[in-house]
């Protein structure tokens, strides 16, 4: 969430002339270079595993690429994505099941190092590309019913983590976006109708934490434990800012928590008060205060306001599942 610079999802751009012009004529060379750096990034998590953390990931098949993307520091993009600067104790947890939910970073490492690195002779299409004009970027939505985040160039719909499903499928999916499954998610019905069978879990509606329920308006019990945590997608997060919180109207369509787990949540946050942040069922006209406040901010006041409300919904998390103090930072 640090990393946020924009209150926005990037949203699916109408194919362009320069599709036909550019890329679909080469579209094998595009593929060819999508491969080979999904193939290195994987070859470098693998190597990152056995060589520090001693683990063999069964889940990973790959070509061994050749140096050159090692030469453009591949590493440090890899290792700043997953965050494995972490203690030790913490990594072997993260890597045992890769590729398996780690769609957004291995997206997201692709876009940033294709980027940075446009000057390599395996991105000379992009980068002419982009340079007449052409649109490559981040997507995020939906494909049957599973959450998706792809890339976009041009009029092609571009899956780099096919396999962080099911590893034994494809790593690679490139198709016309016309001709791809891809949906973008607008409305909370849309999300809840992924995420509860996706996640066998169950959502309720946040209506009594105001300080986090703009962004974070859900709360998530899951069906095998009956853990109590609130969703903190910062993709519904930006949904709501972009489109003014008018999805919030739709809150009301979500039942409300059941008494026990009201109770939990009240005990748990007695434990670890903090002036940040206090249970209160809020009402409609709250909501339209609050609303109307956030709507008066600069886009960097917003950004802020979401940040913030990502650290209190991260508080909550922690203090719903440690009887220990936490401070927030």
């Amino acid at each position: 969430m640090n990393k946020l610079t924009k209150l926005h999802i990037e949203k699916i751009t109408q194919p362009d002339d320069l599709t036909e012009k550019l890329l679909t004529p080469n579209i094998d060379v595009i593929t060819q270079a999508f491969q080979g750096l999904r193939d290195s990034i994987d070859f470098v998590v693998n190597q990152i595993a056995f060589e520090q953390y001693g683990q063999t990931l069964k889940h990973l098949s790959f070509t061994p690429p050749e140096d050159k993307y090692f030469k453009q520091d591949l590493i440090s993009y890899i290792l700043d994505e997953f965050q494995w600067h972490k203690p030790l104790s913490s990594i072997p947890n993260t890597l045992s099941q890769y590729p398996e939910g780690r769609c957004f970073n291995i997206t997201t490492i692709t876009y940033n190092f294709v980027m940075n690195n446009l000057d390599l002779p395996e991105f000379n299409l992009i980068s002419t590309y982009l340079k007449e004009g052409g649109v490559f970027k981040i997507i995020w939505g939906g494909v049957n019913l599973e959450f998706q985040t792809a890339l976009q160039i041009g009029g092609y719909y571009v899956d780099v983590a096919s396999d962080t499903v099911d590893w034994t499928e494809e790593k690679l999916t490139i198709a016309p976006l016309a001709k791809s499954d891809f949906y973008e998610l607008h409305h909370y019905k849309q999300y809840a109708r992924i995420k509860e069978p996706y996640h066998n879990c169950k959502i309720y509606r946040n209506d009594c934490l105001l300080e986090i329920a703009l962004f974070f308006p859900f709360f998530i019990v899951c069906n095998e434990t009956s853990k109590l945590h609130i969703n903190t997608s910062h993709h519904m997060a930006l949904s709501n800012c972009e489109q003014n919180f008018v999805p919030f109207t739709e809150l009301n369509n979500f039942p409300t928590l059941p008494i026990n787990f009201q109770k939990q949540l009240i005990n748990k946050l007695s434990l670890n008060s903090t002036n940040l942040l206090s249970y209160q069922i809020f009402t409609q006209e709250d909501t339209r205060n609050q609303i109307k406040t956030l709507l008066s901010f600069t886009e960097k006041q917003k950004l802020n306001s979401l940040k913030t409300a990502h650290k209190l919904a991260h508080f909550v998390n922690f203090t719903l599942h440690s009887g220990k103090p936490k401070k927030i930072e």
